[in-house]
């Protein structure tokens, strides 16, 4: 994503540098990397070291691990992205009253800048209930495929 497709946007300053440092298309090619280097090494290692077994866990369970992490990583990757947009709000309420922090007390709007951004954290929290539900059950299914390939290999 080019710097001024990110400077267009109507986000807040904090949000901007975040998405400059992590981008997900850099995380994923060392990602894809790594694994495919790290399976390919564990596959010779484990076929050289004890065929039958090795050929069971590379045919068995390496493609059910290297789908369960991808499935992992995309989880992860969308609920990040779900997150940051739904907190959105309510960070701009926070930042807007730490800016103008002297406006604030002047008028002594503490508490009804506490009682805004109380109400946006609540309108969050009920939306995420629903999403939070289904990552966590097929996230704690990618994890239980892992403990099912390590108890095949041990």
């Amino acid at each position: 994503m080019p710097d001024n497709e990110i400077d267009q946007e109507a986000k807040p300053s904090g949000f901007k540098s975040y998405r400059r440092i992590f981008r997900y298309a850099d995380r994923k090619a060392w990602f894809l990397y790594s694994i495919s280097f790290l399976a390919a090494t564990v596959s010779i290692l484990g076929i050289f070291y004890g065929w039958k077994l090795g050929l069971v866990c590379v045919l068995a369970a390496l493609p059910l691990l290297l789908l369960s992490g991808y499935f992992r990583i995309h989880l992860e990757s969308k609920l990040e992205e779900d997150t940051s947009t739904r907190f959105a709000s309510s960070a701009a309420i926070a930042t807007e009253a730490v800016l103008a922090i002297r406006t604030v007390s002047s008028l002594t709007l503490e508490n009804r800048i506490l009682q805004i951004y109380q109400e946006r954290l609540d309108v969050v929290a009920h939306q995420s209930v629903k999403t939070l539900t289904f990552t966590t059950f097929w996230y704690a299914l990618t994890q239980s495929i892992t403990f099912l390939a390590m108890a095949l290999g041990f």
